[in-house]
């Protein structure tokens, strides 16, 4: 931008050019204050004022819905781990209503009557036998438990997990009296322990595993 001055003359008015000023009128120092350099630029920070509000940290959280559905599915998850574990037993047996209530009633009126009684149970391995003879047995000593039946003794054995067919009778002694003998002595035992006249409880022996001849 140029700057012009004009002159009073009356005849001729020409137009001077002035020149620019080459230096600028210099503020006086502030007190205190130290001499900067024009090559590095200072920042300038400015005060915030009292209305002004602070800044706020925002947190990464997940919504409540997440964390729930996600403590849902691991709870569903460890039931059902536990429920399928092989130490787990089951409160009901799908589809073997009408076998358990066949074994149930069985036994029961064995129990009621003081008479003996034998009931062969087969099927493809896997089909839940033990484990629905189990549950009737369970049932029943339930009902002996609240004083609805006579309390009877319950034997159990399995033929995998005996070395010998002769095993049976030292088992069969073993819980009925807590007795440890030979093979020829449990036989006279249980001999004795059968057929000596007096009340007596009834026993329930479950005898498992038994491959057919």
């Amino acid at each position: 931008m140029d700057v012009y001055d004009y002159e009073s003359d009356e005849s001729e008015c020409t137009p001077k050019k002035l020149k620019r000023p080459t230096t600028r009128r210099k503020d006086p120092p502030i007190k205190g204050s130290k001499k900067l350099s024009s090559a590095v630029p200072v920042p300038i920070q400015h005060a915030p004022s009292k209305g002004t509000p602070k800044t706020k940290v925002l947190q990464l959280c997940l919504p409540k819905k997440s964390l729930q559905a996600e403590r849902t599915v691991t709870d569903d998850f460890a039931a059902a781990k536990e429920r399928l574990h092989v130490s787990c037993s089951l409160q009901s047996l799908p589809c073997r209503e009408n076998e358990f209530a066949n074994v149930l009633t069985f036994v029961e009126c064995r129990i009621h009557s003081q008479t003996g009684g034998c009931m062969y149970i087969s099927g493809v391995p896997g089909t839940g036998k033990t484990a629905t003879v189990k549950q009737a047995i369970s049932h029943l000593q339930q009902a002996v438990e609240s004083g609805e039946l006579p309390e009877f003794n319950f034997v159990e054995i399995n033929g995998f997990k005996l070395t010998d067919p002769k095993q049976a009778y030292v088992s069969i002694l073993k819980q009925l009296t807590e007795q440890d003998a030979t093979v020829e002595h449990a036989v006279s035992l249980l001999e004795k322990y059968f057929s000596t006249k007096g009340k007596k409880l009834s026993t329930v022996l479950l005898v498992d595993e038994v491959q057919p001849f």
